[in-house]
């Protein structure tokens, strides 16, 4: 059985396939919260920056930057995708 990796392109992949598709191409490992780099047909790069953080890494993956506030399995409630870690409680009991 062979496995496949999937690797991530890099500067060189980027700028071979920029070159032959005519079309920029995205420095996939070069990824950022609030940047992204692309190599370009004619070989030179173009690096693009946001005001503020548009993806957020979990785990492996990239994901857009969401605060719609969900309930966690430990009770508390959070943003679904933060680029900091931040938590509220969950509530309690009022007491008089």
């Amino acid at each position: 059985m062979t496995q496949v990796s999937q690797v991530e392109p890099t500067e060189q992949d980027a700028l071979d396939e920029a070159r032959s598709s005519g079309e920029r191409a995205e420095v996939v490992t070069q990824r950022q919260e609030d940047s992204l780099l692309y190599a370009n047909p004619d070989g030179t790069f173009t690096q693009e920056f946001t005001a503020g953080p548009q993806r957020v890494r979990q785990g492996d993956e990239w994901v857009p930057v969401d605060a719609t506030l969900e309930r966690r399995a430990d009770g508390s409630v959070g943003p679904r995708a933060a680029t900091v870690e931040l938590a509220f409680s969950g509530g309690g009991e009022l007491r008089w």
